[in-house]
């Protein structure tokens, strides 16, 4: 069997009693494969020799604490102060004040920071209303034209959920859209996160929906009612 670290959910050792070696340390491995979970129990051949169980629970630790260098995280504790959470090994290379976040109507003026790890932006108004995206999980980046004018596309991996960003200079200011769907990655854009991206609330009220039968919040432009039911796993 292979059990990636990505669907491992915690690691721990504990003191137990097998049939076949007694009193003896134990490696509890709880893991998530879809809505499925399991737990393997390992113990060592030989009593008294800890290593693989300190091996395992290092290498683990390690990788948890690098997700920041390769996955996509929305609404994380990056920012403090308005200052970036330098990660380990990273420099900013430039940050740009005034880019404006048009996911809504009203927009969100932010700030955006270039590293040599990622690319960060966070309203001014709510730190916690960020993005954090890897180089490495840019797919392409692209110059074309928006309604906003000249914008600057720069669309992650299908990996990450093909999240779009959209960045658009208009002097005096800049714009940051992180919500302009590009038609050819609606398949595989994470609707969650579009929708978490909007730091806006609708005011527009509630409209009736005769599929449903219900009235609520108007959907976004360019989803379904099937595409939100996807958030919800089967």
């Amino acid at each position: 069997m292979t059990v990636g670290f990505n669907c491992v959910l915690n690691i721990t050792t504990k003191t137990v009693n097998s049939k076949l070696r007694g009193m003896t340390e134990a490696l509890y491995i709880l893991s998530k494969s879809g809505s499925t979970r399991f737990e393997f129990i390992f113990t060592n051949l030989i009593p008294g020799t800890p290593r693989l169980f300190t091996s395992v629970i290092g290498v683990f630790k390690a990788y948890n604490s690098s997700k920041m260098y390769r996955e996509l995280k929305l609404r994380g504790a990056i920012i403090h102060n308005r200052q970036l959470r330098i990660l380990p090994q990273e420099q900013i290379v430039s940050k740009i004040n005034g880019v404006w976040n048009l996911s809504s109507d009203q927009g969100n003026l932010g700030t955006f920071i270039i590293s040599n790890i990622r690319l960060v932006w966070y309203a001014n108004m709510n730190e916690l209303f960020n993005i954090s995206l890897p180089l490495l999980q840019i797919s392409s980046i692209k110059v074309r034209e928006s309604r906003f004018g000249t914008a600057l596309v720069v669309e992650s991996s299908e990996q990450s959920g093909g999240y779009p960003l959209e960045d658009t200079n208009q002097a005096p200011v800049d714009y940051f859209d992180e919500n302009e769907i590009d038609e050819s990655a609606v398949g595989t854009t994470d609707v969650l996160a579009a929708y978490l991206a909007d730091g806006q609330r609708n005011d527009e009220g509630p409209t009736y929906n005769e599929e449903l039968g219900l009235a609520f919040e108007k959907i976004k432009d360019g989803f379904t009612v099937q595409k939100l039911w996807e958030v919800i796993p089967s």
